[in-house]
């Protein structure tokens, strides 16, 4: 059996494992819900294998995914992953010169996105592919495509995700259904439950929120908000009452902020705050969790466990603050190429703060500096069994990336 048929296997009996459990609740600008169970996506996963099995997209083309956070982008993503085909995964809201180079780069044969974002872009290229509604998995325009192979079909790649491309040209980053799987269970040792109940704040295309989407697709539950701002933020919070959620370091410091406004004249608190994290410090025994309740409550909803954050380090006063209040802080160092987690800590970890996470969180994981000056400066090396397997079609920079 291929990693490909193991993976697929395995959303399968993840789905009948807990079937009649929600597995994603979608809150909608007009404050209505669209709850599904893991039948209901393992239904609408089916659906679009076989949309694609009736089109002329093969196993190992790569196909287009463009689309705002919703069940249907996951429902998409998955059913591609199931079938065998590669699901190129890019924002959307790029302009179009940007993705009119994501299209030609790689070499797609076909383009998933929603009514909106084929009305504004998607539509011009439907002559050459076909275009598939993310809602419905129908075709926006039934016509006759030929079959025409793609010149490199890789069966072992789950997703291309396209790398920021700051320093040079944005690469494609080939990653493995191997290395996805690696991923996810080291996350879930990370979280030390596989029952997490998360507000997914990190779009799809951002390798934290790929790989987060899948490992909660192993008996979590997941929160999406349609028009995400910091209002709807807060209301979510307050709707779904999530006991995880990964967010950037910007979001966690507005939040220290609001949070020491309101306690600012409460000095017998915020001495509260501070035994509270002598406590778990000296003995790792939490007990903000329980005098602080009432702080969760107004800001997360009341059940929060898990703060994740990436994108960044954040500053030690923020972190610490939230684990005084009796907050798990799991501080993530990731990229696309070696993919989530690289360096991180885990609900293990007594208090951590002042970094980006952990280098001995795993044994799998090697980290090193090379060539450290004599501030142990150096460029950071990692050696993951989640690594990708190159860059597509770019030999040379893959050769230098390792």
């Amino acid at each position: 059996m291929t990693m490909q048929e193991k993976f697929a296997e395995k959303i399968k009996s993840v789905c009948e494992k807990y079937k009649d459990k929600t597995f994603i609740t979608y809150m909608k600008e007009d404050d209505s819900e669209e709850n599904w169970t893991y039948k209901d996506f393992w239904k609408q996963t089916k659906e679009r294998v076989l949309a694609y099995k009736n089109s002329p997209i093969r196993k190992g083309n790569r196909i287009l995914v463009m689309a705002p956070l919703s069940p249907y982008v996951y429902a998409a993503v998955t059913a591609l992953a199931v079938f065998g085909a590669v699901s190129v995964i890019i924002n959307p809201e790029l302009p179009e010169e940007e993705l009119d180079f994501f299209v030609q780069k790689s070499e797609i044969r076909g383009i998933v996105c929603d009514a909106e974002i084929y009305r504004n872009y998607a539509h011009k290229w439907e002559k050459e592919y076909p275009v598939f509604d993310i809602k419905t998995s129908g075709l926006f325009i039934n016509r006759t495509y030929p079959w025409t192979p793609s010149e490199d079909r890789d069966l072992d790649v789950l997703t291309i995700l396209y790398s920021s491309g700051t320093t040079s040209e944005p690469k494609g980053v080939m990653i493995t259904y191997e290395a996805q799987m690696k991923s996810v269970e080291l996350l879930l040792r990370a979280f030390g439950t596989n029952d997490i109940r998360s507000l997914q704040v990190f779009p799809m295309f951002h390798v934290s929120g790929f790989c987060m989407f899948l490992t909660l697709l192993e008996g979590g539950q997941i929160g999406l908000v349609e028009k995400m701002n910091s209002v709807s933020l807060m209301k979510s919070f307050q709707k779904f009452k999530p006991d995880g959620s990964a967010m950037v370091p910007e979001v966690y410091e507005t939040l220290y902020k609001k949070i020491k406004i309101e306690l600012f004249e409460n000095k017998f608190v915020n001495y509260l705050i501070n035994i509270s994290g002598w406590i778990k410090k000296t003995t790792n025994i939490n007990v903000g969790k329980i005098l602080f309740r009432s702080i969760n409550k107004q800001v997360f909803g009341g059940n929060m466990k898990f703060l994740g954050v990436g994108g960044g380090k954040c500053d030690k006063h923020v972190c610490e603050f939230f684990q005084k209040l009796g907050y798990y802080w799991i501080n993530t160092y990731a990229s696309t190429e070696m993919n989530l987690p690289m360096i991180t800590t885990t609900v293990k970890d007594r208090f951590p703060s002042d970094s980006v996470g952990k280098i001995t969180a795993f044994p799998e994981i090697s980290v090193r500096i090379q060539n450290p000056d004599a501030n142990g400066i150096g460029e950071v090396q990692i050696k993951t069994p989640c690594h990708m397997k190159g860059y597509f079609r770019d030999e040379k920079a893959t050769e230098e990336a390792y």
